[in-house]
């Protein structure tokens, strides 16, 4: 596995192109992709009325109520779900490993980490760039949950039990 300069965070997506070059160069055994999830995060529901939520079902990149500031970052996030995906279509493509983390998914209830209150919050699962990986990739990928935190009290005072998400390929 080829470390170093690539090592950098993708927020601002100008190593794309020369990272996909490496990936499909067959320079990489494996790749571990961690999405910036402050934005697909349930957290950020946690408090707020489903009509306040940041993504839904019907506006995946920006509930109407939302501010065009507040739309084009949730877009900016769409854009590194879009990377994130681009980087799994080239490594399956080559054959080498994939994982992608990000908070786990709760709609599904087979997971551990359902949470029928939250079902509807969008998460990175729910992204159009990462629904077409799942579908082209089939079988080959498939989702691991990890109660990432244990449970207890967080800062908050809440009682709380963080799931972690791992799509990997198999």
């Amino acid at each position: 596995m080829r470390l170093g300069r690539w090592m950098r965070p993708c927020a601002r997506l100008w190593p794309a192109p020369p990272l996909l070059a490496a990936i499909r160069g067959h320079q990489y055994l494996a790749v571990i992709i961690a999405t910036p999830c402050v934005s697909y995060s349930v957290a950020h529901a946690s408090d707020l009325a489903p009509e306040q939520w940041w993504r839904t079902r019907e506006h995946f990149s920006g509930a109407p109520h939302l501010s065009d500031v507040a739309k084009a970052w949730l877009q900016k996030h769409d854009r590194l779900a879009a990377t994130s995906a681009a980087f799994a279509f080239a490594a399956l493509g080559v054959g080498a490993q994939v994982i992608i983390e990000n908070p786990a998914p709760r709609f599904d209830p087979s997971l551990p980490c359902y949470w029928p209150a939250r079902a509807d919050v969008q998460t990175l699962w729910h992204s159009p760039a990462i629904k077409a990986l799942r579908a082209h990739a089939g079988p080959y990928l498939r989702m691991v949950v990890l109660p990432h935190c244990s449970f207890g009290h967080g800062p908050s005072g809440k009682l709380f039990q963080k799931y972690t998400g791992f799509l990997c390929s198999a």
